[in-house]
């Protein structure tokens, strides 16, 4: 999907540079039609000549939008209502996006719900000396950044669309849903397999310079890794197809798409430790994939890179039963 003939030549004519132009297509590429409108605000905002737009200046047109975004569902959400994803597939359409639905707030009183199962679940684990699990847990199916098909993302928002302008705001990676802690995703291979491939932050841990305005509720739900993987990991179970987890060793090759991001040192381990616990919670176990599992067609549909990591014979992959 390349720009419109029309923003194009618009972009042109107010003498946008060639290098820069090509970012927003980009941007417009996985966030839709609405880029136009933000860049057009983003020049107005910093008070500059169109021709002085530079690609780091584009940086801020995804909060921009996110805080569009949230305005207008969030609300909508907190009734149950379902919306059109954030990131658009890079595969689709600006007319085909993703689509976001609300599976219900952590607090609530429905255990029958996915949420409450989650709530649940986790209480037991994480036990009396940490913060009941809170927030509003989210499923987006064809929404994330890396534009992959087939893919799942469960994210944990705050209950307050006020917090989640402050989420979307900070620093830190967002590769899924505007205003969520973190996410865990995957994507569906075939008929009767479910990888889980991530679980990561959209929002830096705060510091005494970083994201000083979400400590407080990031302190409040910081266990938001477990709630994510264990909403997955439920889903996929109840969803009846066979759950393959990706191990931390996989997780640089599986973000070859987005290099400028490389994962740090220490990701692998907490990947591993995250999903491990969450398991264990479940009563699942750790075993060795059968020969049964295309492992080739399951790395393909994360990242080239990880397909080409799983023909030199490296073991990435582990099932849970």
């Amino acid at each position: 999907m390349a720009l419109p003939e029309k923003a194009a030549r618009l972009l042109a004519a107010f003498g946008v540079p060639g290098h820069t132009r090509i970012r927003i297509e980009d941007l417009y590429l996985v966030m839709g039609k609405e880029v136009m409108e933000v860049v057009a605000d983003l020049v107005d905002e910093l008070g500059m000549r169109p021709e002085e737009l530079e690609p780091e200046h584009l940086r801020r047109v995804r909060p921009m939008l996110g805080k569009r975004y949230l305005e207008r569902h969030f609300d909508e959400w907190l009734e149950g209502k379902p919306s059109k994803g954030f990131w658009r597939p890079r595969t689709g359409s600006e007319h085909s996006p993703g689509l976001t639905g609300p599976l219900g707030l952590l607090e609530g009183e429905d255990e029958d719900a996915l949420p409450g199962r989650v709530a649940v679940i986790a209480r037991e684990e994480l036990g009396p000396d940490q913060p009941s699990p809170r927030g509003l847990l989210m499923l987006s199916r064809n929404s994330h950044s890396s534009g992959l098909s087939s893919i799942f993302t469960f994210d944990l928002l705050p209950s307050s669309q006020e917090t989640a302008l402050v989420l979307n705001d900070s620093v830190g990676r967002h590769h899924s849903l505007p205003g969520s802690f973190g996410q865990a995703s995957g994507s569906l291979v075939g008929d009767d397999l479910a990888v889980l491939w991530e679980v990561q932050p959209n929002v830096y841990k705060p510091s005494q310079e970083r994201n000083p305005d979400a400590r407080g509720p990031f302190r409040r739900h910081r266990n938001w890794h477990l709630m994510v993987t264990l909403g997955a990991l439920c889903w996929m179970r109840e969803s009846g197809r066979r759950m393959i987890v990706l191990a931390g060793e996989g997780l640089q090759a599986a973000h070859e798409v987005d290099p400028d991001e490389p994962v740090g040192a220490d990701v692998p381990m907490h990947h591993d430790r995250t999903i491990g616990r969450a398991a264990s919670a479940m009563g699942l176990e750790r075993v060795e994939l059968d020969e049964e599992v295309d492992v080739d067609s399951v790395a393909a549909a994360i990242s080239p890179v990880l397909r080409r990591e799983v023909d030199s014979g490296r073991e990435l992959f582990f099932e849970l039963r």
